[in-house]
């Protein structure tokens, strides 16, 4: 398990955004892993808000091999590094206005 809760599986988010986050994950995983399809299977499902079949997810992914889990995890929080980036230049811009 990890020292802290990331993308989906992270505490305090909407629906909306939790699906958000399955949405890139799993399409990052159809290019990364893309040999785990249990994996990508329970993101889908995920996608309808079956918080069991999340904690599947969470499971499978740490499955992963360590080198495809590596690139996935990295290309993931770059994703998410860039989204929050753009979103607080957003909020910047409309608090000037």
């Amino acid at each position: 398990m990890y020292a802290f809760a990331f993308g989906p599986w992270a505490e305090r988010i909407d629906l909306y955004e939790r699906v958000a986050r399955l949405r890139a994950l799993r399409a990052l995983a159809n290019v990364l892993a893309h040999n785990q399809t249990e994996f990508r299977a329970a993101l889908a499902i995920a996608e309808n808000g079956d918080d069991d079949v999340l904690a599947v997810a969470l499971e499978l992914f740490e499955q992963i091999p360590a080198l495809p889990r590596r690139k996935l995890l990295a290309s993931y929080s770059e994703l998410d590094r860039d989204t929050n980036q753009t979103i607080n230049a957003l909020r910047a811009i409309a608090s000037e206005m």
